[in-house]
């Protein structure tokens, strides 16, 4: 191969090299936009996909010990708080009938018995 053949071999490659290069670069240029949005797309929506998780997990942590519990079968006593306040309501009222002392007629019956 003589050097002028050589020179012509390399600008054909300098040329082939230099249209691959323009072409890639072209197939860059009018995707870009629509790279941006796609890459913008998906961190969107991988944030909020973590916000979501985030929040389940944050309302369902505090009562694992009583999913697991009720998955298993256990069942919780029900929550009767009126029952409670009925039971100490009843006990103020029998404490007070028991402290005063009983009215005058009954006093006078009592003792003529």
């Amino acid at each position: 191969m003589t050097p002028v053949e050589r020179d012509l071999k390399c600008d054909e490659w300098n040329d082939v090299s230099d249209q691959v290069f323009a072409d890639i670069k072209n197939l860059f240029a009018t995707h870009r936009k629509a790279d941006v949005m796609l890459v913008l797309s998906f961190m969107v929506f991988a944030g909020s996909f973590a916000v979501a998780g985030m929040m389940i997990v944050s309302a369902i942590a505090p009562q694992w010990n009583r999913i697991v519990s009720l998955a298993m079968g256990n069942v919780e006593p029900a929550f009767q708080p009126l029952r409670t306040l009925a039971v100490a309501e009843r006990r103020i009222a029998v404490r007070r009938w028991a402290s005063t002392s009983a009215p005058v007629p009954a006093r006078r019956w009592n003792a003529a018995a």
